[in-house]
């Protein structure tokens, strides 16, 4: 049963994850995948800028050295155009393009200068025709594969040399960096998802966990542990939910502990009854006997006088055996009088919180009195040793429940093992209280279970009916009703012992 409850609150926990798993997941999957967008389209447009500018300062510096030479008439001195020429390929050699670098073709395909003696676009006729073919694509960025290899490539047609100046970049190189970081932004996608799943954890399970300790609580009131109690550990409305919880299960604990005490009572009230029974059979049975014995005598009596056979000797005889019969009858009921004095006046006070004048010596003979059917049956001694002067002003039900219940908790528990045992039940009054000490020398009570023995329910014969609330009602009494202090000193093997103390009042009655 433990297991499937247990498995159903992981499943619970599983289900809340798994409904925010996918959103934190896509989440993360945009925002990495809008970085990386972002930062190509960047680089691209950056990239692009950079072409653009480096080709057309290249391309004013090459149309001015023409117009230069046009202007003084010297474009027909092979000369002075080869030297504007190497000015203009010096130029370009202290122009740098990022991964890249320039190239001039003619018209006609020919390769007029290449920057730094590399060739990263190979000298083939379709790469040549692919660079020149049109001039739509003049001052556009575009991207070139050759075997499998990607360039970035822009071109500017000079008409003046009958030039096209090309400038072409290796795009691994460019996007060297790039590349590097969409790696790091993956990596870093990882590990925000990694702290993002840890994180759900958290969140989950700060949410789950007072679900599942009010279930767990939920559960054990169910199986009877009435004082199971959720753990308030935050202030929001998971804390005002266990809040509600708690005192809505504070509530129900009252409730049956007061039904519970109830029913308490009515069993003692039978327990009682039954002791009463048993205890007005010996006295009824004895008086049946007597009176069925006098009938007998009484009607040879009447046929003696009858037949005219009544003799002196006779009525002395029977005058003797109804006196003796008078006494016999008179000691059992008186007996039996007593007996439901005794019971009445304890079943009464059970259910009764009245305070009236009480003897105490004499009430606690009372109290042995009800209980001596089960006292003889757990062969126990129970001594009354309290001072016979003690007339004081209280609760009699109060102190009535407290001594039964105690006794009866001494043999339920203290002499289950046992062939036999003492109880002692003492009294005394120290101005201004009444101190009774309850002993026994049964089996005692474990440090564990002694720090537990006043909670509601608490009781270790679940298995035999125990309802555990004994020694609950006897704490109350004492702390509530007559307003003192109950304390327990026992240890395994050496009996227990209840010191009772509470106020005197007899001098306020």
């Amino acid at each position: 049963m433990n297991e499937h409850i247990a498995g159903d609150r992981m499943r619970y926990r599983v289900r809340l994850q798994m409904n925010m798993v996918p959103i934190l997941l896509l989440s993360v999957l945009i925002v990495t995948l809008s970085f990386i967008t972002l930062l190509t389209t960047r680089t691209d447009a950056f990239q692009e800028n950079i072409m653009r500018y480096r080709l057309r300062v290249v391309y004013e510096f090459s149309k001015a050295e023409y117009d230069t030479l046009e202007r003084v008439n010297l474009l027909e001195s092979a000369r002075y155009v080869n030297e504007s020429k190497e000015r203009i390929f010096d130029f370009i050699e202290g122009t740098e393009i990022p991964g890249g670098h320039f190239r001039i073709f003619d018209s006609e395909g020919t390769a007029v200068y290449t920057a730094g003696g590399e060739q990263l676009v190979p000298e083939q006729d379709s790469a040549r025709q692919g660079l020149t073919s049109g001039r739509n694509l003049e001052n556009t960025l575009i991207r070139y594969q050759v075997g499998s290899k990607d360039y970035l490539i822009m071109y500017d047609y000079l008409e003046s040399w009958d030039w096209y100046i090309v400038v072409v970049a290796d795009r691994s190189i460019v996007y060297k960096d790039v590349d590097r970081a969409v790696l790091l932004s993956v990596l870093y996608g990882f590990i925000a998802v990694a702290v993002a799943l840890f994180s759900i954890h958290l969140i989950t399970r700060s949410i789950s966990k007072p679900v599942e300790n009010m279930t767990q609580t939920a559960l054990a009131m169910r199986d009877g542990e009435y004082s199971a109690r959720v753990s308030i550990e935050s202030e929001d409305e998971l804390g005002e939910l266990a809040q509600a919880f708690n005192s809505m299960a504070q509530d129900i604990e009252g409730n049956f502990t007061q039904i519970r005490a109830k029913s308490e009572s009515l069993s003692l009230l039978a327990s009682f009854a039954a002791g009463m029974a048993h205890d007005l059979k010996t006295p009824l049975g004895n008086s049946n006997t007597v009176i069925s014995y006098m009938d007998k005598e009484l009607n040879a009596l009447m046929r003696a006088y009858e037949d005219g056979k009544l003799s002196n000797m006779m009525m002395k005889e029977y005058f003797k055996e109804a006196t003796d019969a008078i006494s016999i009858l008179t000691k059992n009921m008186n007996q039996a009088t007593e007996l439901v004095s005794g019971y009445k006046t304890v079943s009464v006070d059970q259910l009764n919180r009245e305070k009236r004048w009480v003897d105490l010596y004499e009430y606690v003979d009372e109290i042995i009195h009800t209980l001596k059917p089960r006292i003889r049956k757990a062969n126990v001694i129970v001594e009354n040793r309290v001072d016979e002067d003690i007339h004081i002003w209280t609760y009699p039900g109060a102190i009535s429940q407290i001594v039964t219940n105690l006794i009866l908790n001494s043999i339920v528990h203290g002499f289950e093992n046992t062939q036999s045992g003492k109880i002692e039940i003492e009294a005394r009054r120290e101005d201004p209280y009444i101190v009774i000490i309850y002993s026994d020398d049964g089996s005692g009570i474990s440090e564990e279970n002694i720090q537990h023995i006043y909670d509601a329910f608490f009781t270790t014969k679940h298995d035999k009916g125990g309802s555990g609330l004994g020694m609950h009602i006897i704490y109350n009494l004492v702390k509530s009703l007559l307003g003192g202090t109950v304390k327990c000193e026992s240890k395994l093997g050496e009996g227990v012992k209840f010191t009772i103390v509470f106020p005197d009042e007899s001098h306020i009655s």
